[in-house]
């Protein structure tokens, strides 16, 4: 894990930082061989330990599900494709991200990200913008916001993050089309040539002096309030407003 997604330590939404394997023996009740598929957090772990222990006259009240009635099921092979579950940096207050067995949608203080595990395991693409996910994504992103503020997400606590994709930003990944440089090395010399490959600077369009002065299309969070670039141009003095609405806050360069 060390180095991976060029990070020191963990406290990212990268499965292999935040990812917990669940192992569990109970001949009584699971059949051996079980292979469970759905998407669980670690505050489903009381409720589901307890009732599978019959543990039910407890006067708690949990925030995580019940998944013992999955884990004691016939199927060998369990999947709920629908169930979502919601992880934070609840330390650092930099990310938010709902999670289903398959996609990651992840809000934060950088741009938003939505992962695809299966077409892409090691979690390097941002396919945020990718129109064929927009349904599953305005779906995720609805979710994970309304789940924040009640659930005490401290990422509600910062004065603005994005909501939706600012209208020009830099992947902060290693670039697949670059091998071993991210879009920061595009403003060292002897890098710069990597801006004259189409594939590179539509990566990294910041690095690279090649935005369009358009204001970005969708919501900033604001005081926890979502707002339009319309409603934000009293806001103009905040780095993130200004990048999010250059025409706005007249910030073009």
């Amino acid at each position: 894990m060390l180095e991976e997604h060029g990070k020191h330590n963990k406290g990212k939404p990268y499965d292999t930082a935040a990812g917990v394997p669940f192992l569990i023996r109970y001949p009584a009740k699971i059949k051996p061989g079980k292979i469970i598929e759905t998407a669980y957090s670690s505050i489903d772990f009381a409720p589901t330990i307890l009732n599978l222990m019959g543990v039910t006259n407890y006067d708690v009240d949990f925030q995580g599900i019940d998944g013992s009635d999955e884990i004691m099921s016939d199927d060998l092979n369990s999947l709920n494709p629908d169930q979502i579950r919601f992880i934070t940096d609840s330390k650092e207050a930099k990310w938010a991200a709902a999670v289903n067995n398959r996609y990651k949608l992840v809000l934060s203080i950088d741009v938003p990200w939505f992962i695809d595990r299966k077409r892409d395991a090691d979690e390097l693409i941002n396919f945020f913008t990718d129109s064929s996910y927009t349904k599953v994504i305005n779906d995720m992103k609805e979710l994970l916001y309304d789940t924040m503020k009640p659930n005490g997400f401290t990422l509600m606590e910062t004065t603005s993050f994005y909501y939706d994709q600012p209208s020009c930003s830099d992947q902060k990944d290693q670039l697949e089309a670059f091998e071993y440089r991210v879009c920061s090395d595009l403003k060292e010399p002897q890098f710069v040539v990597g801006c004259h490959h189409r594939r590179i600077s539509d990566n990294c369009p910041v690095a690279c002096d090649a935005c369009e002065c358009e204001d970005s299309v969708g919501y900033l969070s604001w005081g926890s309030v979502l707002k339009t670039c319309d409603e934000l141009v009293q806001h103009c003095n905040n780095k993130r407003v200004r990048l999010f609405c250059p025409m706005t806050c007249e910030s073009c360069v």
